[in-house]
């Protein structure tokens, strides 16, 4: 199985698996699937199959309380693209970039772990939506945010009362907006963080009767980070053309 965050991709790691390997792959024609659906269509598939697996780069919304997640395995690869302008031969060869993970999708564990901490950039697929691929530098695993980015926060309880970020502007200029990141938790807005140079921890306050409400659903709950973007082709003439947030390391919630 895997996700639907870019047509090009997805036929790059699906097809080979049904048409070289022979095996059983579903393509999820959206990254927010209807969860009750889907839980349907597991109960068949675990019917029929020693094991469902899911394979994707990140930015899927497929976390519930009706089944569990098992993390396996987790690359990244390169191949390479040619340049395609229109009305002339390819100019160059760039390296495209994969990053993956592979994870068992089975029956809902009975107890389920306490407390929320996810290192982001590191089998966190399933985890973060919105978010740009994953990266590594000095030691940290990482990945951009955008405008507006989401974590599916799992295992919330009614006595979480704090919701901790580490995060970095990753050197934003001076030309660019101020990377004040607003923390929302639910679409109830906990407050926000002005993000420096460096990896530091930003924490806010969770209200008691946000963390109840939340709680009370039994299903993951969405973190969301509103980020003033900028642009390092624009600002800076460097050849990354992404509109990028902050870099976000991790995210711990007790």
């Amino acid at each position: 199985m895997t996700e639907s965050r870019n047509a090009s991709d997805i036929h790059v790691l699906a097809l080979p698996l049904a048409y070289i390997y022979a095996r059983n792959v579903l393509v999820l024609s959206t990254p927010v699937p209807d969860k009750p659906t889907f839980a349907q269509f597991l109960a068949w598939a675990h019917t029929k199959y020693r094991r469902v697996l899911f394979l994707g780069g990140g930015g899927t919304d497929l976390l519930s309380s009706r089944w569990s997640v098992e993390p396996l395995a987790s690359d990244r690869f390169q191949v390479p693209e040619y340049d395609s302008p229109s009305n002339a031969y390819p100019r160059f060869v760039r390296q495209k970039e994969f990053d993956y993970g592979i994870y068992a999708l089975e029956p809902p564990r009975a107890n389920a772990p306490s407390g929320f901490d996810l290192d982001v950039g590191v089998r966190d697929d399933l985890h973060v939506l919105r978010f740009h691929a994953k990266e590594e530098s000095q030691g940290h695993t990482f990945r951009w945010s955008r405008d507006r980015s989401y974590v599916s926060i799992v295992h919330l309880t009614p006595a979480n009362r704090t919701v901790t970020i580490w995060m970095n502007n990753g050197g934003r200029p001076a030309n660019a907006s101020p990377a004040t990141v607003r923390i929302l938790l639910d679409g109830h807005l906990l407050g926000a963080a002005f993000v420096t140079d460096g990896y530091h921890a930003y924490t806010v306050s969770i209200p008691p009767a946000v963390a109840s409400a939340a709680a009370a659903t039994g299903e993951p709950v969405r973190l969301t980070l509103e980020t003033p973007t900028w642009n390092p082709q624009r600002a800076l003439g460097a050849p990354d053309d992404r509109d990028l947030g902050v870099m976000v390391d991790r995210v711990t919630i007790q």
